[in-house]
């Protein structure tokens, strides 16, 4: 009998000593996560326009690797993305991921947040739900030392 894929859940805060206005600058751009991510070589939007729902980019990876996300929700007064992964080499299903900035003190705060499941029906090695939370952690945490980096560049 198969066993049920749970809902795996990840988030992670980053505090920047730089305003709202300008980390929401380098964010807003759902084509740009190249310009501060270190895994990610290239995106390009493949389907609509960018920052608008619907609109999907492709990022090709430094590893070769290659990731396709769907813009589902876009908002310049709450600084917040929403975006869904449709299709990776990811042990990861079901990814819908939030990526907001807010007000915090003289600086910001970025909090960006995904729920998943792991791709599998049943956990196989390097692919179960433990597997699939720290590469998720992994990506979100490799992404915020790249932000960092280049808000210190700022």
């Amino acid at each position: 009998m198969p066993i049920n894929k749970k809902n795996l859940f990840v988030m992670q805060k980053l505090d920047l000593a730089i305003s709202v206005e300008k980390t929401w600058e380098i964010l807003k751009d759902f084509n740009g996560m190249a310009s501060w991510h270190p895994a990610v070589a290239n995106s390009r939007i493949i389907k609509g326009n960018n920052n608008q729902e619907g609109a999907v980019r492709l990022l090709s990876l430094h590893d070769g690797g290659s990731i396709t996300e769907e813009l589902l929700d876009y908002c310049e007064q709450s600084h917040s993305i929403a975006y869904n992964i449709s299709d990776c080499q990811l042990p990861i299903s079901e990814y819908i991921s939030v990526l907001t900035v807010h007000a915090a003190g003289q600086g910001s705060l970025v909090i960006w947040q995904g729920s998943f499941k792991r791709k599998h029906e049943e956990p196989v090695s390097g692919a179960d739900d433990e597997t699939a939370k720290k590469i998720v952690t992994g990506i979100y945490t490799a992404g915020f030392d790249g932000l960092k980096q280049k808000c210190n560049n700022q």
